[in-house]
């Protein structure tokens, strides 16, 4: 993580940083199991789960919004999609071996009911 804080402190940095994240969400689903249970919590147009297909079956996407929803079933067909508030997730603790939320606690009003959750 040395090298992200050292990337964010300078204007090409900052600029491409959404790429910079990517790179490090990309490099971490990489770990996932065939197996394994994968979910994103806040998954917009389903960006992420189509690479977590690339490594497991079992995906599945969580928003708030249903009209990213419907793009993210698009984006990502063998996925599964469900709008869900961050703040109250309806899954048992341990049901996912891969939780990914990002860019998307400081869009929730009481974040730290989501943090716990997630």
């Amino acid at each position: 993580m040395d090298e992200q804080k050292f990337y964010y402190r300078n204007w090409a940095g900052r600029l491409l940083g959404n790429k910079a994240r990517e790179q490090l969400v990309l490099d971490e689903l990489k770990s996932i199991q065939a197996n394994d249970f994968f979910l994103e919590v806040g998954c917009a147009q389903g960006h992420f789960e189509r690479h977590a297909l690339k490594y497991c079956g079992n995906v599945f996407g969580a928003d708030f919004s249903l009209e990213k929803l419907r793009a993210a079933s698009n984006n990502a067909k063998n996925s599964f999609f469900v709008a869900m508030d961050a703040e109250m997730l309806p899954f048992k603790k341990g049901s996912f071996d891969f939780v990914l939320c990002t860019e998307v606690l400081e869009h929730v009003p009481k974040w730290k009911k989501a943090l716990l959750e997630l």
